[in-house]
């Protein structure tokens, strides 16, 4: 069994060490004091902060997409375009090509890029028949990552703020009825703890179950 790029945090060097000791006792162990990258996510640690970035992997991104396509992308200052979408049952566009930039762009987002988070999952609905709208939405939000492909997630223990913010929101009734919610949370100031979203028909069934029940 081979395992790799774990990780250990601690507040006491004692208790890190015993640790080592213990593993290394029992395990062929490669232990390494400083980490720079772990499962593609560099890290950077200075006196105060801890720095988070997949700047490379973003910039691989952009430049296979414009090698495949044989142009340069538009940068762009915002994620999506304001079209709004729809569903198609039409032959997909280059169906596997537009799912593969999508999870990349996923892992890209889950990782360091929280501001991907909704467009990506937005434009992933929309995985099983892209059509050409599809194709110009995704083209979008790799113009707005190109334009931020430098961008890092900062956690700084110098800027201390306990509060934890959660923010909630949904539409109403969207495409197929199925209402958009998500949930949004920030600690520390404005550092990200979580972001998710769903698309789901549960709203509108509990509503209309209530509004049945009142009748």
């Amino acid at each position: 069994m081979h395992v790799d790029d774990g990780v250990i945090f601690s507040n006491n060097q004692n208790a890190v060490d015993d640790l080592k000791k213990n593993l290394m006792n029992h395990l062929q162990v490669k232990w390494e004091d400083t980490v720079t990258i772990i499962v593609g996510i560099n890290l950077d640690c200075t006196e105060n902060a801890l720095i988070l970035s997949q700047i490379d992997f973003a910039k691989q991104i952009i430049q296979h997409f414009e090698q495949k396509n044989k142009s340069s992308i538009i940068q762009m200052l915002s994620v999506l375009p304001e079209k709004k979408l729809t569903t198609s049952n039409d032959k997909p566009l280059e169906q596997k090509w537009y799912q593969s930039i999508i999870g990349s762009l996923n892992y890209l987002a889950l990782g360091t890029r929280p501001d991907l988070n909704f467009a990506v999952g937005y434009l992933a609905r929309y995985s099983v028949s892209p059509q050409q709208e599809h194709w110009d939405a995704l083209i979008h939000l790799l113009g707005y990552l190109k334009h931020t492909v430098d961008r890092k997630l900062v956690f700084d223990s110098s800027k201390i703020d306990e509060s934890l913010d959660l923010w909630s929101d949904a539409d109403w009734g969207g495409e197929f009825q199925r209402s958009t919610s998500g949930v949004d949370g920030t600690g520390n100031g404005s550092r990200y703890v979580s972001f998710c979203h769903s698309n789901s028909p549960e709203m509108y069934e509990e509503y209309k179950n209530k509004h049945t029940l009142q009748q």
